[in-house]
């Protein structure tokens, strides 16, 4: 199911990225491993790709951030997912791992739904576009495809200019290509 990340040879730039071995981010990886392969598999996705968005978001720490509009792990933001968010609801039920993980997981399904319908991006694009629409939202990724529709047509996930475009609207500009090489350097760490 996955890329065996040790039998291939990366292109400069889109080879596997550890985690900062100071940040403790390994270790509460393997402590919420468990949530985030149920989240991941629910909505059939590889939970090592979840784990990377969760590194990128937060470095997997369960915290309020984005001046308290992002909510733990997986930083569900009220300003983005505003119908996961009722009034009443206190802020620690947002920040449990095992509703924050599958949640999530959901708001990353949901994008990729949408992009899946309203434009014609297919397999691995579709696949990381909706990982960088996490970062940005749909609309944006929208627009990013409406732009360039006919380059990526032509481009695959190993050409650095499919990154370029893809992450022209992620904080950094490199969310996605991030995300996407801590997935490859956490296929090497949880073996399927």
């Amino acid at each position: 199911m996955g890329l065996i990340a040790k039998k291939i040879e990366f292109p400069e730039g889109l080879e596997p990225l550890p985690f900062d071995p100071k940040s403790g981010a390994l270790e509460r990886a393997r402590l919420y491993w468990p949530i985030f392969n149920l989240a991941a598999r629910a909505v059939d996705m590889q939970p090592h790709v979840l784990a990377a968005i969760g590194y990128r978001e937060t470095r997997i720490q369960n915290i309020l951030g984005d001046g308290g509009r992002g909510h733990g792990i997986m930083q569900l933001d009220t300003g983005s997912f505003r119908g996961l968010f009722q009034p009443g609801m206190p802020v620690w039920f947002w920040k449990e791992p095992t509703i924050n993980i599958p949640c999530g997981a959901q708001c990353w399904q949901d994008k990729f739904n949408y992009l899946g319908t309203n434009t014609d991006l297919a397999g691995p694009a579709l696949f990381w576009f909706a990982t960088a629409a996490y970062n940005c939202g749909e609309g944006n990724m929208s627009k990013v495809w409406s732009a360039y529709q006919g380059e990526l047509a032509g481009l695959d996930i190993w050409n650095p200019r499919f990154w370029e475009i893809c992450d022209s609207r992620t904080t950094g500009h490199d969310y996605a290509v991030e995300v996407f090489r801590h997935y490859l350097w956490l296929l090497e760490q949880f073996p399927e």
